[in-house]
């Protein structure tokens, strides 16, 4: 599906945003209310850390037309019928290897997927991300979006809470990996 996807032309007739991962970042540590100053702190300090490494990222895949959000749950499968792609409001025009970071921060820092799974998805897309030397900083950039949009829901829901200051003991190096966190 992603191949697929970052082989389209540019659109004719509407221009793509551009993509923007740290999108709403800055809003979410500033918004939640239980954030103690030590950490509503180090995360402003991350998200400008990881800002600066995202305007020196080396050369990759060409720019292309990218999903934004691309993970397992936004893919259907329905009844033997070619799978789609769900949740496309951050469709836009960047780095195809934002889309493919995803799955290969499960294996390589969650351990939530087998490598052969990873390696199936590299196989058919010909390309391995975890291979690019801007990898990581994609991955830190996606960690540290997850924890946030955790955080932005801990304000009324005492598991989300519980789950945004697991992943900031995380982020913080306080928890070794693989990381286990839950879904929200």
């Amino acid at each position: 599906m992603l191949r697929k996807l970052h082989a389209l032309p540019a659109p004719n007739d509407i221009t793509l945003p551009a993509l923007k991962p740290f999108d709403g970042m800055a809003e979410r540590i500033d918004d939640a209310a239980f954030l103690p100053p030590e950490d509503r702190e180090f995360l402003r300090h991350r998200l400008a850390q990881l800002k600066e490494q995202w305007r020196h990222l080396p050369p990759g895949l060409p720019p292309c037309v990218v999903h934004g959000d691309a993970w397992q749950g936004n893919v259907a499968v329905c009844d033997r019928q070619q799978p789609l792609l769900l949740d496309l409001e951050h469709v836009s025009w960047g780095r195809p290897e934002w889309d493919l970071v995803p799955l290969a921060v499960d294996v390589t820092r969650f351990d939530r997927i087998p490598e052969c799974e990873y390696q199936a998805l590299v196989s058919a897309y010909g390309y391995d991300v975890t291979h690019w030397a801007g990898f990581d900083n994609l991955a830190d950039i996606s960690e540290l979006r997850w924890t946030l949009f955790v955080t932005s829901k801990s304000d009324r829901n005492p598991a989300a809470r519980r789950e945004a200051e697991h992943r900031l003991r995380c982020l913080r190096g306080h928890v070794p990996r693989p990381w286990s966190w839950s879904p929200f």
